[in-house]
């Protein structure tokens, strides 16, 4: 019966995830950028506003597993709703660069609780097949978003800003009324023995838990030694996966590189039309998608050699069809390319935050997701600009494809020898 409320409960996590991302996708990856083609706001202010909103993101996951200590989760994710559906409103009644911008910021802001709480929820017995749904909700949340806007715009224009705070109503419904609440496994599994929250998980490792903690500045444990402040627990976690930041921030950095670019290299270089690449970019994401929940189970299964092996893999794959991608003109290869690109980096992802979660101190769980959030967030804010210079400069998006799959290269080069190395320890 508990294992069944624990289901319950991640499951409800993923569908809130899901909702959540929907709306990044709706505002971030299609509303933001369709702004400039109707003369509101030019692309450099859009390209402003996106960038604020990933600022926003990777800063709130700092110190966000720390706020959850204090409020607890429930408040922090009502004050994530309420939020989130105050900038989705704001721009329904004003698109001007100062609200979009806010609302970019809020947003920024809003989408981070539930990646914190769903990531820490995670069970070690089923990483891989966990964290398979945590980026199938992310992946196809975002495009489900983009795609839906694309078509809400083009039926009722400017109307279609309102679905955004919707999507956010209905989110906040499924958090209060559907089953699945943490209240219920603690009733389950009954008083002491009862699961932590996400901010016990915080607090155990971070901030006293019996009286007399000490003063504002400085916190005691139960034996009365100093415990570290959020700063300094934070630069603990950082040195812990130094050695990781290559992976958590270029692949967010070569990734983000095509944003800014793909929409012009496949409706110019291809000759696509809106509606075509539409179709392009969802059979691509259901892809990923279904590599994501169905190839991605066999990574409990077997050991962590092949979990290396599906990384450096994927790695490899994705470097090389991207960089193929720069000089091919024939569509139909083009397509099957980005669908085998779709289905090994769809695998990969589990692969990755499998390895990645096994390297993760299991009293400092929340935070140091936050903190790999954090960076991998710095990465995909820095991505598009970069992309963006990279074609201006050179005069042409191939240069942007290329510099993305050199990076791609640079890590699998790096991961190979990181894998080979720790493999001849064992």
């Amino acid at each position: 019966m508990t294992n069944d409320l624990k289901k319950k409960r991640f499951w409800k996590l993923s569908l809130i995830l899901f909702l959540t991302e929907m709306v990044r996708g709706m505002f971030i990856l299609s509303y933001l950028p369709a702004l400039p083609t109707i003369g509101l706001i030019s692309i450099g202010l859009s390209s402003i506003v996106i960038t604020m909103h990933y600022v926003l993101d990777a800063v709130t996951n700092v110190w966000l597993g720390f706020l959850i200590r204090r409020i607890g989760e429930v408040w922090t994710m009502l004050l994530s709703y309420l939020l989130g559906i105050g900038a989705m409103v704001a721009v329904g009644f004003d698109q001007s660069f100062w609200t979009l911008l806010a609302a970019a910021c809020l947003l920024g802001v809003s989408v981070c609780p539930i990646w914190i709480m769903a990531l820490s929820n995670v069970e070690e017995k089923n990483r891989g097949r966990d964290m398979g749904l945590v980026f199938f909700s992310w992946l196809t949340g975002l495009g489900a978003g983009m795609v839906a806007m694309n078509f809400l715009i083009g039926i009722f224009s400017e109307a279609a800003v309102f679905a955004m705070a919707g999507v956010f109503v209905v989110n906040l419904l499924v958090f209060l009324v559907l089953p699945g609440n943490r209240q219920a496994v603690v009733e389950a599994v009954g008083g002491e023995d009862a699961p932590e929250t996400v901010g016990e998980k915080v607090g155990r490792e971070v901030y006293s838990a019996g009286d007399g903690a000490g003063s504002s500045s400085k916190r005691r444990d139960r034996s009365g030694q100093k415990k570290r402040l959020p700063l300094g627990d934070t630069w603990h976690i950082l040195k812990r996966h130094m050695k990781n930041m290559p992976g958590i921030m270029l692949q967010g950095l070569g990734v983000g590189m095509l944003l800014p670019v793909l929409p012009t290299y496949i409706t110019s270089e291809l000759s696509l039309n809106y509606f075509q690449y539409t179709f392009f970019i969802l059979i691509v994401f259901g892809l990923v998608a279904f590599s994501m929940t169905v190839l991605s189970r066999g990574l409990d299964t077997y050991s962590m050699r092949l979990t290396f092996a599906v990384i450096c893999g994927g790695f490899f794959i994705y470097a090389a069809g991207i960089i193929w991608f720069s000089t091919l003109e024939t569509i139909w290869l083009i397509f099957a390319i980005a669908s085998f690109i779709g289905l090994s980096y769809g695998i990969m992802l589990p692969a990755w935050n499998k390895y990645l979660a096994g390297t993760i101190e299991e009293g400092r769980r929340a935070e140091s997701w936050g903190v790999i959030s954090s960076v991998q967030g710095i990465g995909a804010m820095i991505g598009p600009a970069l992309g963006g210079l990279t074609a201006d400069f050179f005069g042409t998006v191939d240069a942007t494809l290329l510099a993305s799959g050199l990076i791609f290269v640079l890590l699998f080069f790096y991961y190979a020898a990181l894998f080979a190395f720790r493999w001849r320890r064992t």
